[in-house]
């Protein structure tokens, strides 16, 4: 996206096998050859995941969580019994700013998340009472971070987004 233009399109995916897919979209930050950003989608044409659950299932402890990269969105993602846990994995340089958004509908169940580091430290998460869950940090080191969604009392759907960019410098003129 840039101020003056915006660039949109659509592709036929009639054909494929039935099965999970990625798809991978790329933004320049700006024209000159700044940075650029890979965002990964998450989809599938015919499967059903056995069992019950989203298309991610298993992914209820840390052995089988779903492996994500640092700029990921999925849709359609489910926790689907009062008991169940989605978990992700994320390997992020340190150093990052990260933002991890989940929305869905309160009026099915009141989802939240929390957030550990490699050492299973919390470092916080998302808690609200209201439609939708977000929470932002910078990573103080390199290494995995793992994000637990799960519900009170209910099963809801719900779409998941991480982002990551790079923090700005400090000012040492600005340091008091």
């Amino acid at each position: 996206i840039n101020s003056s233009m915006f660039y949109s399109d659509s592709f036929n995916v009639s054909g494929l096998a039935d099965g999970y897919y990625d798809l991978d979209c790329t933004v320049e930050e700006d024209w000159s050859g700044g940075s650029w950003y890979t965002n990964t989608t998450q989809f599938s044409i015919g499967a059903g995941s056995s069992g019950g659950g989203d298309y991610l299932e298993p992914n209820d402890d840390p052995a089988n969580g779903t492996v994500i990269t640092p700029n990921w969105f999925t849709n359609n993602l489910s926790i689907h019994s009062p008991m169940d846990y989605d978990l992700f994995l994320v390997n992020i340089s340190g150093g990052q700013i990260v933002w991890i958004n989940l929305t869905f509908a309160h009026s099915s169940a009141d989802i939240d998340f929390d957030v550990y580091d490699q050492n299973q430290s919390a470092i916080g998460g998302g808690y609200s009472s209201s439609d939708d869950e977000s929470f932002s940090f910078t990573t103080p080191y390199s290494g995995w971070y793992m994000i637990a969604v799960y519900t009170y009392g209910g099963t809801a759907s719900y779409d998941f987004s991480i982002a990551t960019a790079s923090a700005p410098p400090v000012d040492p003129d600005m340091d008091g």
